[in-house]
């Protein structure tokens, strides 16, 4: 293990030195040279790994697929930039950068350390196997959420950027992105919540019953967290993270506490702490940007209110349904699917209006797509 972390340490130096590269093509909508370098970098990755695994290095060929994206993607996006480094100009005042990128830090600690402290409480208080089962229902609702999320964030940031001369473009383009991103996430956890005592045993086995339930908790503070993104679009676009990173650090280490006193409850009552501070802190971002003239924080928190109780009470309707049912698995699709809809229909498209915001998420689609769903480790 220590010669892999060793090796496997020299992408934080690859990654470190496209950093900035990479940051100035998204500032200039550069998408397609962005997506052109990942997949570059895939492709040298993967060769690599195939060369080294028919030669029998083992787990070594994975080793050298990391090392080889992150130094050949690099590589790329310094040469497409077009920029090299100079040396450091002591007349340039970097002290506003400092200050923002200090804020930009401390919310990602305390991310990380509240996103990591669940598996740790569960771990340390319940064991190996509840916590085997808190990570897989964890992993089914992080990744589809980080693989979206994370190419909608490089095309919004660059445009809310470019416009914050003209606060009429700047309330349409938040507003928009927030909408392209609600209604597909929002739908799909709330189907996935509420089908997962069919879909859970059938993806993943009979073994894997005990995940339902952590779930389907965890999917509702996946939906909060999925309306606040547009309120942390704003903060960093306009650069006042500063009040971010105290409410950071508060909310989410009531979480923490959260967790430990929950756990008491299993695994459930830790997803159900996950998903109070979800809501508290989607909640609370948007309510505070009011101290922030640009951004729509009424608008945004409306528009975010909406599919979330929507595709809740969604959810709710078919685990009623499924759980007073005793029919076959098609039946039961069949049904649920139509009471999804139903309630659908007469929440979503009746008292919230949903339907003009629909027709905005597709709007920005291509310029996704454009940018790729690069992989990030999850943290567990």
């Amino acid at each position: 293990m220590t010669s892999i972390t060793l090796v496997l340490s020299l992408t934080f130096l690859f990654n470190g030195m496209g950093a900035q590269h990479r940051a100035d093509l998204n500032r200039r909508l550069q998408f397609g040279k962005l997506a052109l370098g990942d997949v570059v970098g895939y492709a040298c990755g993967f060769g690599v790994a195939l060369v080294l695994a028919l030669l029998g290095y083992g787990y070594w060929a994975i080793v050298g697929q990391y090392v080889t994206f992150s130094s050949v993607a690099s590589c790329y996006y310094l040469i497409a930039a077009g920029w090299l480094p100079h040396r450091y100009q002591r007349a340039t005042d970097i002290r506003g950068e400092l200050v923002f990128g200090a804020g930009v830090l401390g919310v990602q600690l305390s991310n990380y350390v509240a996103k990591n402290a669940d598996s740790v409480i569960i771990g340390a208080r319940l064991g190996d196997i509840p916590l085997g089962l808190y990570s897989r229902a964890y992993q089914l609702l992080d990744a589809p959420m980080t693989q979206l999320q994370a190419p909608v964030t490089k095309v919004v940031l660059p445009y809310l950027s470019k416009a914050l001369d003209d606060p009429e473009r700047y309330r349409s383009l938040i507003l928009r992105a927030q909408a392209a991103l609600l209604h597909p996430m929002m739908l799909m956890f709330g189907v996935a919540a509420g089908f997962s005592p069919i879909a859970i045993p059938v993806m993943l086995g009979d073994g894997w019953l005990g995940v339902e339930r952590p779930f389907q908790v965890l999917c509702v503070g996946g939906m909060a967290t999925i309306a606040g993104y547009a309120s942390y679009w704003a903060y960093l676009s306009t650069a006042t993270l500063g009040s971010v990173v105290r409410r950071a650090i508060l909310i989410q280490g009531l979480m923490v506490v959260g967790f430990f006193f929950g756990s008491n409850l299993g695994v459930e009552g830790v997803a159900g702490s996950f998903g109070v501070g979800a809501v508290v802190w989607w909640l609370s971002n948007t309510y505070l940007l009011k101290a922030v003239p640009l951004a729509p924080w009424r608008e945004l928190l409306l528009q975010g209110a909406a599919p979330f109780v929507t595709n809740v009470a969604c959810a709710l309707g078919v685990l009623c349904f499924l759980g007073s049912s005793d029919l076959g698995v098609p039946t039961s699709i069949a049904l649920g699917s139509l009471t999804y809809c139903a309630i659908y229909v007469v929440l979503g498209l009746g008292a919230f209006r949903m339907g003009g915001s629909l027709r905005t998420s597709l709007s920005i689609v291509s310029k996704v797509a454009m940018v790729g769903f690069q992989p990030a480790p999850s943290g567990r």
